[in-house]
């Protein structure tokens, strides 16, 4: 089943030219034989877009900002701060058309539960694409569509908050060549961080360009840190005065005091991931019960991955090419280590360039490995 928005796009189109040739001699072209016919039909589909008000021209982000929360994307609306607003939203960093409009629950008056819409008509690859976003208190849906005469694809991430053991995420993804089905693809997880270890692929090439395409890749492809560092441990090096300090504070978690204990355990929590780091690779040869189930409780914080999951990562392009996006040079240059292992070559990466020229120099590396004959799983 197509997704609604699409549906109502196609059905519009397709009653709009019935209309205009209704009692006409000559035959309406289709827009599922032309492009100039469908994006014609498209643009008389948005006419009335323009009887709503025109609001003040905003970035993307003005309008709504993604981040994640505990495993769940969060959709956060700074132009909604002084209340509901309905209309045309001229997007500075955007090509073609949105409307934003606002939606109030019978049962919670005073809630905003908020509807974004847009439309692109100018993109080279496909005739059509569209973007939407449908926010509730207990749902959350993300959408992109995009079609042209011989193809359609509809990407979703839907969230729905319920006490019930389903999982709340759900990815789905539908393409259809010349109307016949390619991929009806559903794919659930209890958080992002989880869907994204199960299906990397699928997760890096539906969910990543959808983020993209609303300027905010980061928001879902950030990378926690522990787990980066669990899974690039090995080419870690430690600073020439850590291996004193956490072993002095190791010595203090042995203390006939309690309170000295405690204190070095707070110590220990306070140097972070480096002494996690460090204590990952020594030896548990001569600690006593009491030191072991403390560095124990400490590096449970930080070794989060089974075994299996750190040495698949491990050799996951996708997740050491996120890696090189972190903002910790000492991160990339381990990741661009691991990766010119796993790929067998030298990987051409300036690891000092600005955020923003790192994520084009990242694209152009996974544009040149997607292309290749390697994959995800190039060194299993």
């Amino acid at each position: 089943m197509l997704c609604p928005a699409a549906n109502c796009l196609k059905v519009a189109i397709v009653i709009a030219l019935a209309c205009a040739s209704a009692g006409a001699a000559t035959t309406t072209t289709s827009p599922d034989d032309d492009p100039a016919a469908f994006i014609a039909a498209s643009k008389n589909l948005l006419e009335p877009w323009k009887k709503m008000p025109l609001l003040p021209a905003r970035t993307i982000t003005d309008i709504v900002r993604f981040s994640e929360d505990r495993g769940l994307l969060i959709a956060d609306w700074p132009m909604l701060r002084s209340g509901p607003v309905a209309g045309r939203v001229p997007i500075i960093d955007f090509p073609g058309q949105a409307i934003i409009k606002c939606f109030a629950s019978q049962k919670f008056p005073t809630a905003i539960y908020p509807s974004f819409e847009y439309y692109d008509l100018t993109q080279p690859d496909f005739v059509c694409r569209h973007l939407q976003i449908l926010s509730s208190s207990s749902r959350l849906t993300v959408v992109q569509d995009s079609e042209s005469i011989d193809r359609f694809q509809s990407v979703s991430l839907l969230e729905i908050i319920r006490p019930i053991d389903d999982p709340p995420i759900t990815m789905r993804v539908q393409i259809l060549q010349n109307g016949k089905p390619q991929l009806n693809l559903v794919l659930s997880a209890p958080t992002l961080d989880i869907l994204r270890h199960e299906h990397p692929d699928e997760f890096e090439q539906y969910l990543r360009p959808m983020f993209r395409a609303f300027h905010q890749e980061k928001a879902v492809f950030w990378m926690d840190d522990r787990i980066a560092w669990q899974v690039l441990a090995d080419h870690w090096h430690p600073a020439p005065d850590l291996p004193s300090r956490v072993m002095a504070i190791v010595a203090q978690l042995n203390s006939p005091d309690f309170a000295q204990r405690q204190q070095a355990q707070k110590a220990l929590h306070s140097l972070g991931e480096p002494a996690a780091l460090f204590l990952h690779t020594r030896t548990r040869d001569g600690r006593t019960p009491e030191q072991t189930a403390r560095i124990d409780e400490f590096l449970a914080d930080y070794f989060t991955l089974t075994d299996e999951e750190t040495k698949k990562l491990g050799h996951d392009v996708n997740f050491l090419l996120n890696c090189l996006a972190n903002d910790d040079v000492e991160l990339r240059t381990a990741a661009l280590s691991r990766l010119d292992s796993v790929l067998g070559r030298k990987i051409e990466y300036k690891l000092d360039q600005p955020p923003a020229e790192r994520t084009l120099a990242i694209e152009q590396l996974r544009r040149e490995w997607t292309t290749g004959p390697q994959n995800s799983e190039v060194s299993k």
